[in-house]
């Protein structure tokens, strides 16, 4: 599944508001990032234009997050594309 980054939202909350929507669920009912990823770090990585990748696993989800988007897929179908 693959969500869009708008331009003005920060890609934590992108990320966090994807995965809510993915399970189904109220973001509040998610566990807070920080204990997955450093949210200032990631928005420094992602938010400054390099054409990088950050991937990581979120309340049971591979999070792919690249340049205006963010990827979400289970463990099985990760390791599949790599």
């Amino acid at each position: 599944m693959v969500y869009q980054i708008d331009s003005d939202e920060s890609t934590t909350t992108a990320v966090v508001q994807a995965v809510a929507d993915h399970k189904g669920v109220h973001h509040e009912e998610l566990e807070p990032i920080y204990g997955t990823v450093e949210p200032d770090a990631l928005e420094s990585i992602v938010d400054r234009g390099y054409d990088v990748v950050v991937q990581f696993e979120y309340e049971g989800e591979v999070v792919t997050v690249g340049p205006n988007q963010i990827k979400l897929g289970d463990r099985e179908s990760s390791m599949e594309q790599a």
